[in-house]
């Protein structure tokens, strides 16, 4: 997930790049318009032995986006690694909603693993 703004309070619009490195989530944070700011392999590690980190997109009748649902997820055909050309945003622009879903396993010495899924489900603002 790929995020323009100033989210950090800096005073100056970044992109925001939230994306699963092996077993690390990562937040990247690079200049729009660089290829760079669009990889997932630097940034700060926000949580280790991630398992599954999904992003699901709703238009504002509550229907996936793309529909029907592709894995993974690539609005407007756009993947990772690559300046969005933004050419085409049909599927941008459906966005309302966005729910995402970690699932953490921790080693517990002596017991059977520990899976915890969390969820968080965006409406988002200031959209057309």
């Amino acid at each position: 997930l790929a995020v323009l703004g100033d989210a950090d309070g800096s005073g100056t619009s970044s992109v925001f790049l939230f994306c699963l490195d092996g077993a690390n989530l990562r937040r990247g944070k690079g200049t729009s318009g660089v290829a760079a700011a669009y990889t997932c392999s630097s940034g700060e590690i926000l949580a280790q032995n991630i398992t599954s980190l999904r992003f699901t997109y709703y238009d504002t009748n509550n229907a996936s986006v793309p529909n029907p649902p592709t894995t993974p997820y690539v609005l407007d055909n756009q993947g990772t690694g690559a300046v969005p050309s933004f050419s085409t945003v049909t599927q941008r622009d459906a966005v309302r909603r966005v729910v995402t879903a970690i699932t953490v396993t921790e080693t517990v010495p002596r017991q059977a693993s520990q899976v915890y899924t969390l969820t968080s489900d965006v409406r988002l603002r200031n959209v057309n």
